[in-house]
């Protein structure tokens, strides 16, 4: 009876240890085959980056300037028309370019190429106008042709000239006067035509951007941001002279704007301490320094403004 009652059991235990049974899988992780396959199915988009544009510096162009006005370009808030047919995109935070719209002017500044193919974009950083100039030196050409060979030459010789005897002084030709008033001509009108260009100009307290220090001298000047400067130190008539121009100053006379320390107390000028007078055509600013020395910063009287300001931030 427990024979049979253990087989029984014994029995039943082996029926349900081989009954029907079906495997877990282990959880293999995918192949790296099978990861690419997955990837390879998904769609790839291409975002690009953002690219920074080289700029190329100290570059320049002449032409003249306009409005972008309605453009396929998205970059610049005016164009330089040049001479070529072709345009350059201008952007000037550091200048205000509305001023010189319609004017021949050349640009100084960082280029770069612009968005659209193509296309290249100026960060000016300076401008000068040449539309006056330009015409001055036609004008000149006019003066200059229509004086006749015969032209006679009569002239009163400074005070200072009195005791030179007539024989001392050479007879001029008809030819060598020409040549003489022509020259003079072309260089009163040359002198006028920066005068004009210079004056166009605002003087502002935030246009002043440049400076002229003398180290040997212990002083500086305020210089506009769009003229050009020299020094040419101690000279037969001041203790140190400057030069101030709308182009480039390399010899001495080609400035506009004179900066120049004298010897002698400033009372003796009939001026005081940051004054500027008129004499004749030119503003005459004074100021006083040290060592029985002071300051004279002259230009003509258009530009009276600018040797104010310029005389008072003298330092």
């Amino acid at each position: 009876m427990n024979m049979r009652f253990f087989f029984s059991l014994f029995c039943l235990f082996f029926l349900a240890a081989c009954g029907s049974k079906t495997d877990i899988p282990f959880p293999v992780p995918p192949s790296e085959d099978a990861e690419s396959s997955a990837d390879s199915s998904e769609i790839q988009v291409w975002e690009p980056k953002d690219e920074v544009q080289q700029e190329t510096g100290n570059v320049s162009y002449r032409g003249v300037l306009e409005p972008l006005g309605i453009s396929l370009y998205m970059q610049g808030t005016h164009r330089l028309a040049l001479k070529d047919d072709r345009f350059v995109l201008l952007e000037g935070p550091a200048v205000d370019l509305n001023v010189y719209l319609g004017e021949e002017v050349e640009v100084f500044g960082a280029a770069r190429p612009a968005v659209e193919a193509g296309g290249v974009i100026m960060r000016v950083e300076r401008i000068h106008r040449t539309t006056i100039r330009l015409e001055a030196s036609s004008a000149v050409s006019d003066i200059s042709s229509a004086i006749p060979s015969s032209i006679s030459f009569v002239a009163s010789l400074p005070s200072s000239w009195s005791s030179l005897s007539s024989s001392s002084i050479s007879p001029l030709s008809s030819r060598s006067v020409s040549s003489s008033f022509a020259s003079s001509m072309q260089n009163a009108f040359e002198q006028d035509a920066k005068v004009a260009m210079m004056a166009k100009e605002k003087f502002t307290a935030e246009q002043w951007t440049q400076e002229y220090c003398s180290p040997n001298v212990g002083f500086c000047v305020p210089i506009h941001r769009n003229w050009w400067f020299k020094s040419f130190g101690a000279t037969a008539s001041s203790l140190w002279h400057v030069e101030v121009s709308g182009e480039l100053v390399e010899n001495l006379g080609d400035g506009v704007l004179l900066v120049n320390l004298v010897q002698g107390d400033i009372a003796t000028s009939g001026a005081t301490d940051r004054e500027v007078r008129m004499h004749g055509n030119f503003a005459v600013g004074y100021r006083n320094w040290t060592e029985n020395r002071y300051f004279e910063i002259s230009a003509p009287m258009d530009m009276k403004d600018a040797v104010q300001y310029m005389t008072d931030n003298l330092k």
